[in-house]
Order: C-alpha cells, then structure tokens, then sequence
C-alpha cells in the first residue's frame, strides 16, 4: 500500500452557477445513457492495485480533484459496488490535518474524507465495504460462448447475482482477483459483475475477441453506430434546452453536432461554437462514448474543440 502522503490539489476551485448545475445533470444524463459507467482503468494491463468496493458508496464524503464537495453529476458515477481503484489509502488533504483516502474513478481523481481514527467518514451509511488487494489490472477484450450470471461481489454466493450477460456479448475484463475476473459490457446492456472465467479449452466460456479486417475507410455498420451515438447526443440537448425554456420562458436554439460524411470517412462540427465552453464537459463524455464504439477497430477519434473526426490510428 502507498505510503502517506500529502494531497496538493491539481488546480484551483470554481464555482457553479445555476445554470451549470443544470448543465450538470444533462451531463449526468449523457453519462448514463452513453454507457461510460465502465470505461477502462488507466493502469497498465498486469499492474497490481488494491480496490475499493461499497454497497453505497455516496454516503462517503467526497471530494473532487479541487478538493471541494463533489457536485451532483460527480456522485452519480459512483455506483453501487463499482469498484474505486485506491491511490493511496493513508493519506492527507492539502490542509495537512484532514486524513483522507485517494482514489481513481475512470479518469477522475477523488478524494474519501477520514475522521482521526482513520475511518471514513459515513463508513456505516456506506453499508457493505471491503478492499480487495494486489488485484491485476487486465484490460482486454473477449466474447461470450455461452450465457453466464455476474456477482456483484468476487464471491460464487448464489444471493450474489447481479445479472446475466448472454451469448455472444462483448466484455471488457478489467481486474483479475482470485480466479474471478470483473467485467463489464461493450455490448448489448449495460451490465458489470465478477465471473469466473476458466483458461481451459474444456471449460472456457469465452474467447479472445479478434476485431474483423478492417480498411482504411468506415464501413457502414461502424457509421451508423457513431452517428446513432452522437444523434442521442443531440436528442439530449435538444430536451434540456427545452425543459430550461419552459423554466425561463425564454427559447434557446439547442446547438447540434452536424454529421458530415466523404469517401469513407466521417466528422461533426458544432453548429454553434458558442456553447462550447458550458458543454465541454459533457462533450468529454461524448467523445469516449465515440472511442468505445471504436474499440478494436482501426480508427479513433480527433477532437479539435467544436469539431470531431474520426481518423485512422
């Protein structure tokens, strides 16, 4: 486990206007529907790290990069035994006094605040918590052969199940702890759960996704996904421009991403630049929503500010 160490925040705070709190819950809206609950971890394929997993892991206090409370859309990505990577367990907030526990969700640095007796705070509203140790990074993709049930937990306690992903899914596994991987779909519906997963031939369930050829244009099947993506994208904005009219009486033209197509290849442009700043944010979303649709292809996305294109790796 790391050693203490002291929290130096990455950057200074801000605050939120009301309209950026709404903006905030769009965003929210985006995540969840795009499916980023489960994009990968940024450590390295057999890297060892320690987890933290809770039934409810809101009831920490939490904290953001900026080491301010964590606003709405920010606890809505803390799900439900969706597990935190630990970066450093004992450790302390930039006032030097305040013991905290640092973590990773997805890309994005928080902050777990302790009392003196190094315990979270809020650690009983949390419900069930535990910290699975030296778990190894895996991060690769495979497919499904046969139907197969997920735990919430890396337990094979029937009263664990958390759901079942079928025949044929895509899963990115993520982390291997004891047999049992954590793994979280690509495809079909959003799930995530522990599996066990045997290397046997005789017992596999799974094989190793090997993407089909690809050339250097789109095909059809892989645009229509992307411009499916960014057309709820643009339905999402279109209501939350609409609900803000109703509440200010006051009619906003929502801006879209435009879809602009040629010879097998595919871009969008913001139609106005000048909501840029306040959807940047979710924008961010949009764009590894798009990087997803791509895994194990041989294309990736170009964002350039108001403007989106998809390119050859």
């Amino acid at each position: 486990m790391p050693n203490q160490e002291r929290c130096i925040p990455p950057g200074q705070g801000t605050s939120f206007s009301s309209r950026s709190v709404k903006t905030g819950r769009f965003i929210l809206i985006c995540a969840i529907l795009s499916g980023l609950l489960f994009s990968s971890f940024a450590q390295e394929r057999g890297e060892k790290v320690d987890l933290l997993i809770s039934e409810n892991p809101r009831a920490f206090k939490i904290l953001n990069k900026y080491q301010q409370e964590a606003n709405y859309d920010d606890l809505q990505r803390f799900q439900a035994y969706r597990p935190m990577v630990i970066v450093a367990a004992d450790s302390f907030l930039s006032d030097g006094y305040t013991p905290c526990t640092i973590v990773k969700l997805d890309r994005s640095t928080f902050f777990l605040e302790k009392n003196q007796e190094q315990e979270l705070l809020n650690a009983s509203a949390a419900g069930e918590t535990l910290t699975l140790t030296k778990v190894t990074v895996v991060n690769d993709t495979v497919v499904l052969q046969r139907d197969v049930n997920l735990s919430r937990l890396p337990s094979r306690s029937v009263d664990n199940e958390s759901g079942t992903a079928t025949k044929e899914t895509l899963l990115l596994r993520q982390f291997r702890h004891r047999g049992l991987y954590l793994v979280a779909s690509l495809s079909g519906p959003t799930l995530f759960g522990w599996v066990t997963m045997p290397a046997s031939p005789r017992n596999r369930i799974w094989r190793k996704f090997v993407p089909e050829a690809v050339t250097t244009t789109l095909d059809d099947g892989l645009t229509r996904r992307l411009k499916a993506r960014v057309d709820t994208f643009n339905k999402l904005i279109v209501q939350l421009f609409d609900h803000h009219s109703m509440e200010s009486g006051r009619k906003q033209a929502a801006p879209q991403w435009q879809a602009s197509e040629n010879d097998g290849s595919l871009a969008f442009q913001l139609s106005d630049p000048l909501w840029y700043e306040k959807l940047s944010t979710s924008i961010d979303y949009l764009v590894l929503d798009l990087e997803n649709v791509l895994l194990g292809s041989k294309f990736k996305v170009s964002r350039t500010d108001t403007h989106i294109e998809i390119i050859e790796k």
